[in-house]
């Protein structure tokens, strides 16, 4: 009976001393897994609101294979674009560390999805991307 009442108060004291941020995540952890369709023969990753290159998210979620399809996890979207969850900006890369130039820019909405698909290279690449669904595709011209 001592271990259970450790345990439970243990456990309260952690979920209350959680920093605010991780409560916000756990309260609104409602966004869908992003799906990025890779067409191309080349890995992407990307920026999302000036943070990190997706390459650094665990397991390998953030760097969308050539010729695969990608499911990035909705917990680590809404992570990803806590400072900004109704217009957070993905700037979109051919590598797999995020370097060289930009590709595209992808704008969603963490509720709604994608709201606009900015290309920059459109010599070589189309990426698509319809409005309000989670899903963005790269494919060849």
């Amino acid at each position: 009976m001592l271990i259970k009442k450790i345990i439970f108060t243990s456990m309260f004291a952690t979920m209350i001393a959680a920093p605010a941020w991780a409560q916000e995540v756990a309260a609104f952890a409602t966004t869908n897994d992003l799906v990025v369709v890779n067409n191309t023969d080349e890995d992407s990753t990307a920026v999302i609101n000036n943070g990190a290159c997706s390459s650094k998210l665990p397991n390998g979620v953030g760097v969308s294979h050539r010729r695969t399809t990608n499911h990035i996890p909705g917990n680590i979207v809404d992570i990803a674009c806590l400072a900004n969850r109704t217009r957070c900006t993905a700037d979109v890369y051919m590598t797999n560390n995020c370097s060289g130039p930009i590709v595209a820019k992808v704008i969603f909405d963490t509720k709604k999805g994608i709201q606009d698909v900015q290309p920059s290279d459109q010599n070589k690449y189309k990426f698509t991307g319809e409005t309000n669904t989670f899903v963005s595709q790269i494919d060849y011209k």
